[in-house]
């Protein structure tokens, strides 16, 4: 007896999730396709892959409705990471068919080159596309022909990231092939100094950020007066400088991240003057140098809002110093 009433007690609870199922599926039926279309678009991925686990590629095959819904949002397919490996023929139908569901939208695609003639085979992939794509990311994995080609005859392209770490491969020598529409510059690996920068030109004066490794402090200042129009940087510092450091003035530069193992910012500071300065990130310095960084903000008089990093350490006598000459810092 007590076994058939437990079985009762299952099917019941059986047939409740049943019906709970049936209501839940029916509701999503009935939702207007601009909520479904809402939904879709917080289903999405940080980086999307064609992959049917993932949206949105998994929204095409839940029912008929949600495919007809997603085919028809552009906006859903303008992310995509592309792996240049294995059977290229193969996979470029299946990148060509996911782009061509933009329909002319802006365009963010990340590569993964893994296949020496990588840089042929991406550019006739993307010739459709040239002028859709405003982010390009380029990871080069192995030794590839001049990855910044890919870059190259993009007259719509925003963002840029080359990563060559583990490559061996050069910093690009030219700045000249890239679109005049650039404002994002990011080289993961190699080291710039004075030449390659001054090689640079004059893509320096379009950008507003900034992501480099440099060899001395005396070419990210170089760097400094070429982008005029910077307002954030990320910079590592590999060595100290090389020689005497002019003053100089940035007057737009807002968010500076440097990260240096050399102890080069007491020359930073005493050099440097940044007016309009939000925020300051200092990574990995061997010492944190107050008095310097207390005259460089009373020569910049900066709106400082944020102070932090890795490997700095102030004490609290410091920290009120900070805070009593800069009123807008909230945080140190």
């Amino acid at each position: 007896m007590q076994s058939q009433t437990v079985l009762i007690e299952k099917k019941k609870k059986i047939t409740e999730s049943i019906n709970l199922h049936n209501r839940l599926g029916s509701a999503l039926w009935r939702l207007p396709t601009e909520v479904l279309s809402e939904i879709f678009i917080h289903c999405l991925p940080e980086t999307s892959h064609p992959t049917s686990a993932l949206a949105p590629m998994l929204l095409t095959v839940i029912c008929r409705r949600w495919r007809e819904v997603a085919m028809d949002m552009p906006n859903l397919w303008c992310r995509l990471l592309l792996k240049v490996c294995g059977d290229w023929q193969r996979k470029v139908l299946c990148y060509d068919s996911w782009l061509k569901r933009s329909r002319g939208l802006p365009l963010s695609l990340v590569f993964h080159c893994y296949a020496h003639n990588s840089t042929w085979l991406v550019r006739n992939l993307l010739r459709p596309y040239i002028n859709e794509i405003v982010s390009l990311a380029v990871f080069a994995v192995r030794l590839i022909d001049k990855p910044e080609r890919m870059a190259a005859y993009l007259p719509a392209l925003q963002e840029l990231t080359l990563s060559t770490v583990g490559c061996g491969l050069p910093v690009p020598t030219t700045g000249h092939s890239f679109s005049p529409n650039l404002r994002s510059l990011t080289v993961i690996g190699p080291l710039f100094d004075l030449g390659i920068i001054s090689s640079f030109n004059p893509v320096w004066s379009h950008l507003t950020h900034v992501n480099l490794a440099m060899r001395h402090l005396n070419a990210f200042f170089h760097l400094l007066h070429l982008c005029f129009a910077l307002s954030s940087s990320k910079i590592c510092i590999i060595h100290n400088r090389t020689q005497a450091l002019e003053p100089f003035t940035h007057a737009k530069l807002q968010a500076l991240h440097i990260n240096s193992g050399t102890n080069c910012l007491p020359d930073l500071f005493n050099a440097l003057s940044l007016p309009d300065l939000r925020i300051l990130n200092v990574s990995y310095s061997q010492t944190w140098h107050h008095k310097e960084f207390m005259a460089f903000l009373m020569r910049s008089n900066c709106p400082l809002e944020r102070i932090f990093g890795l490997g700095v350490t102030m004490t609290d006598e410091q920290r009120a110093e900070c805070v009593a000459l800069i009123p807008s810092l909230q945080t140190v």
